[in-house]
């Protein structure tokens, strides 16, 4: 029962932090809103973790820490390959696609030797299907992006098995670990990127303010605490277990954010 109000808990912050980011892309890109989250969170999750947790002791701590900072390259990739299906492709293809990271993540817990019961396995197809199937938004157009959605699904569900791993620390330092693991890779991708188009990329407190004057900034940390707490949450029921609950329940943030999508816009 805990994992599952950790995993829901976890769909909830994600969900309302989806929504507000998919509207701060349209404003400042991928990037800029990536900036303001990665950055804001790191500077919120790293300070506490290491006033409360510290740095890792012994052996088997340290190894936590790199399962939860390859956590935190997959969880990067797994966002970037999404954002960048939305992008490319047609949203009846894609979404679909990308809700089944649930599957991935039950697919990957058996292969690692977890058990489920029948009861369960029931319950974890029937959580499936229905995020499948509220995802599904027509008759596709063209078959582009589905190849980044099923790496973002799989992206995913590999952060949760690496998360699972990381247990000799807790759900804050795996936060933590995986947040800074997600921002060192993300700065000097996001720098090169910006080369590439041809100018220099601004400084994140630049970026929102030529957009709106001054209010995207909020609505960025804002979206980006949310999904902080989304993350932690993850965490805390991955760490419960078993992780194929864990997994089923976190990935339906996509129901939630196309619930709240419906009901709000």
């Amino acid at each position: 029962l805990l994992t599952v109000m950790a995993g829901l808990s976890s769909a909830l912050f994600y969900g309302v932090s989806d929504l507000l980011s998919q509207r701060m892309t349209r404003a400042i890109g991928v990037l800029g809103v990536l900036w303001w989250v990665l950055l804001t969170t790191t500077l919120v999750a790293v300070p506490l973790a290491l006033l409360l947790d510290g740095l890792p002791a012994g052996g088997a701590q340290w190894q936590g820490a790199a399962y939860a900072a390859a956590a935190g390259v997959l969880y990067l990739a797994a966002f970037w390959c999404a954002f960048t299906a939305l992008k490319v492709g047609d949203l009846s293809v894609v979404a679909p696609l990308i809700s089944l990271q649930a599957g991935f993540v039950v697919a990957f817990a058996f292969i690692d030797g977890e058990q489920i019961a029948s009861l369960q396995a029931l319950a974890i197809s029937m959580a499936v299907v229905g995020g499948l199937l509220v995802a599904v938004q027509g008759r596709a157009r063209s078959a582009a992006g589905a190849g980044f959605a099923l790496l973002a699904a799989a992206s995913w569900a590999l952060a949760l098995l690496l998360f699972q791993r990381a247990g000799d620390i807790s759900w804050l330092a795996q936060t933590a670990w995986s947040r800074l693991a997600s921002t060192l890779v993300f700065i000097p991708v996001a720098v090169l990127l910006g080369r590439r188009r041809g100018a220099k990329h601004p400084a994140p407190g630049e970026l929102p303010r030529a957009a709106s004057g001054g209010t995207v900034p909020l609505w960025c940390v804002a979206a980006g605490l949310l999904e902080l707490l989304g993350l932690m949450a993850a965490t805390i029921a991955v760490q419960l277990g078993p992780l194929a609950i864990a997994g089923v329940t976190v990935s339906q943030y996509a129901t939630v954010a196309v619930v709240l999508g419906i009901v709000l816009l």
